[in-house]
C-alpha cells in the first residue's frame, strides 16, 4: 500500500471539507484536530485550530467570523498567538488579523487593505462560543460599490511565535456574493 505524504493528505482534507455542510455553513469548514504543525513540533493548541470561517456583508459593514475548536487565550503561548482571515475582492487582497501576547494584555486587531498600512479595528472574542468576529466598515472596501461583487479565495490562518503556521483553512473556490444571505449576521 502506498502512503500519501502528510502535506498532500492535509491538502486533500481541506479540499474535501472546504465547501462545508450541505446547508453551506460555515462558508469555509476545516476539520477539527488538524492544527499543530509548524517549525517547532508542539502539541495542538485548540485555540488555534480553525473549524469554520464565515463572511457576510450588509448595508454598513462586512462581518468576518472565525470559529476555533476551543477558544481560550493560552498563557503558555510562545510569545503571541494570531488569527487571520483574508479574501480577494475585485482583484485586491483584503484581510483581518487579531493577536494576543503572552500574559494576555488584551487582543488587538487590524484590517489590511493590501496597501501595507494596517488599520486598527475592534474584534469581538466570545470564549464560550469559540469565535472571533471582526466588523469592517463597508466604505473601506470600494469594490462593494459595484452590485454583486464577489469575495473569493477566502482563507483563515492561525499562528504562534516560533512555531509558524498552526492551522490553515482554505476555502479554495468558495465564494460569497455581496449582500447575499450568510452564515453570520451581516451589519
Amino acid at each position: 500500500m502506498r502512503r500519501v505524504p502528510y502535506a498532500l493528505a492535509a491538502l486533500l482534507a481541506l479540499t474535501v471539507a472546504s465547501p462545508a455542510s450541505a446547508a453551506g455553513c460555515p462558508l469555509v469548514a476545516d476539520p477539527a484536530g488538524d492544527a499543530g504543525y509548524g517549525i517547532v513540533a508542539t502539541p495542538l493548541t485548540p485555540a488555534l485550530d480553525i473549524v469554520g470561517l464565515d463572511v457576510a456583508s450588509g448595508d454598513s459593514a462586512v462581518v468576518v467570523r472565525m470559529s476555533v475548536l476551543s477558544f481560550g487565550l493560552d498563557p503558555s503561548s510562545l510569545g503571541w498567538s494570531e488569527w487571520s482571515a483574508g479574501w480577494y475582492l475585485g482583484g485586491r487582497h483584503y484581510g483581518v488579523r487579531a493577536r494576543h501576547t503572552t500574559g494576555y494584555a488584551g487582543v488587538s486587531a487590524e484590517f489590511d487593505a493590501g496597501n501595507g498600512q494596517p488599520t486598527p479595528i475592534p474584534v469581538s472574542v466570545d470564549t464560550a462560543a469559540g469565535t472571533l468576529t471582526w466588523t469592517v466598515p463597508r466604505a473601506w472596501l470600494p469594490e462593494l460599490a459595484t452590485p454583486g461583487a464577489t469575495f473569493g479565495t477566502i482563507r483563515g490562518i492561525t499562528g504562534e511565535a516560533f512555531t509558524a503556521v498552526r492551522d490553515f483553512a482554505d476555502g479554495g473556490a468558495t465564494t460569497y456574493t455581496d449582500r447575499s444571505p450568510g452564515c453570520v449576521p451581516a451589519a
